[in-house]
């Protein structure tokens, strides 16, 4: 849905969300630049952001058992502050 159609149909769009269980993509000059979708669908993604989140810092974690980590001081003197 363009920008200006978004606008003048929020109320559209907001039933094609809550009620049709769609997605909106709102365009701007031809570039898709948000989107409106459901609370159900906010949650799962921010579920799966949250999962990836925690597998990052297992790796991290991992790592740093493994290789160590250095000193504040020796980083500080790597970047020369």
């Amino acid at each position: 849905m363009n920008y200006t159609d978004f606008r003048k149909n929020l109320s559209e769009a907001l039933d094609m969300v809550t009620k049709e269980n769609q997605r909106v993509i709102v365009h701007k000059r031809d570039k898709a630049v948000a989107a409106l979708v459901s609370i159900e669908d906010l949650k799962l993604l921010e579920n799966l952001v949250d999962q990836l989140d925690v597998q990052e810092a297992k790796k991290i974690l991992k790592e740093i058992e493994k290789e160590g980590t250095e000193s504040w001081e020796a980083v500080k003197g790597e970047l020369g502050v």
